[in-house]
This record gives C-alpha cells, structure tokens and sequence, in this order.
C-alpha cells in the first residue's frame, strides 16, 4: 500500500470507495462511526429538503410570474350579458364595461382585450383604449365571434391566453389550441366581487368613488368614436 509522508510521519492512503458503494458500505462494520455517519445522513437531508424547498419556490414565481403577464381576450356582448347591472339594449353598455375592465385591469396588472359587435368602421378603438385594455369593434360584414375565433388561431403562445366566454364555437377554438377558458359568469362574479372589495377599500381610505362626471366623460368619448 502507498503511504503519505507528512513531516516526518508516515500515513497509510485512505482508500477510495468503489464506484457505486453507498454511505452504507462505507460505515459497515465501524461501530465508531455511526455517529458520523448519521450526521451524514442528517446534512444529505437537509441540503435535500432545501433544495427541494428551493425549487419549489422558484417554480411558484415563475408561475405567479406567467400568471400575471397572462393575457385575457373577452367576447365583450357576451359578458355583458352576464352582468346583472347592464344590459345589451343600453347604448352605452360597451362604455361602462370598459370602465369596470380598466379598473379591473389595473388592480389584476392584466392585459385585457374586449371585442364588440357593430363597429363602424370596425377596429381598433382609440378612444375607449386605454389603462391596458385594447378595445376592437368588428367592422360590417363582421362579427366578433370570428374575430375572436381569427385571434386564438393566430395567437403565438395560446397558453397564456385565457378566453372569456360562454359561446360554444370560441370554446371548442380555445380548447383546441390549449388556450384557458372562463366562463362569461364566472367572470362577471370576478367583476362583481372586484368592484365590491375596491369600493370597500375606497371607503376604508376615505376615497371617493368614480364621479359622475367621469363617467359622462368616458360616455362622451365613447358616443363621440367612429363605431
């Protein structure tokens, strides 16, 4: 066997353990040892449990992450009839879920794209976009539906999107391209609590709630827009 000099003694090499041999091997037969080998045991252990606890963190991030960069495209007429505050023969119902998505949006730090019937000329809405929610009409000739439909078939990360409706056809689209789906209703629930516990923080602060002339404000630049 090959010795070590060290000063002016000599030691054996402790010899290696075989590929393959476990902690097991190594302490078997050396009573004197257990004890180092359960403190082994014990840091292998912790260092397991810590990493374990550390990627399990890193996974929730990520996931909290993708949640709140999460886009949400809403097939608009169909929420509203939902909502038990608005109705679809109110020529003003597109205005006011605007201003309830746009609050929403704002508390939820989420992208919102709502798509309405009877635009004209049809498109992108500068007047009602704003405060992370992109407002389209669908022009004549058109319908929301397939725009909806032509959106989740384009769509590069359909995972990421989430689809609100309650229309069949735009589900089984969202579905098959593995896009999430909320139901118009449970939406509306969202809203409808949303607005609840923003009001009852509002009161808390001794904020006052969204004056009457801001929402003629919105309701004018909705009825002045080229629909």
């Amino acid at each position: 066997m090959a010795l070590l000099k060290k000063g002016s003694r000599t030691r054996p090499w402790v010899r290696q353990p075989a590929r393959g041999r476990t902690l097991e091997h190594l302490f078997s037969g050396k009573p004197n040892l257990v004890l180092a080998r359960e403190c082994t045991y014990a840091k292998i252990d912790k260092q397991s449990h810590h990493r374990s606890a550390t990627a399990t963190l890193l996974s929730d991030l990520r996931a909290s992450e993708r949640n709140l960069s999460m886009p949400i495209l809403i097939d608009g007429h169909n929420l509203i009839g939902r909502l038990s505050d608005l109705r679809l023969d109110d020529p003003d119902d597109e205005a006011k879920l605007v201003a309830r998505l746009r609050t929403y949006g704002t508390r939820t730090r989420k992208h919102i794209t709502v798509v309405f019937d009877h635009g004209m000329p049809g498109g992108y809405s500068r007047d009602l976009s704003s405060g992370g929610v992109k407002v389209i009409f669908a022009s004549f000739g058109r319908t929301a539906d397939g725009i909806l439909r032509e959106r989740i078939r384009r769509v590069r990360d359909p995972l990421s999107l989430t689809v609100v409706t309650s229309d069949h056809e735009i589900i089984t689209a969202a579905q098959a391209r593995g896009a999430g789906v909320m139901r118009s209703e449970e939406f509306a629930n969202r809203l409808t609590g949303s607005r609840s516990e923003d009001d009852a923080g509002d009161d808390a602060k001794g904020e006052a709630p969204i004056s009457e002339e801001e929402i003629e404000e919105w309701l004018r630049l909705f009825q002045g827009s080229d629909r």
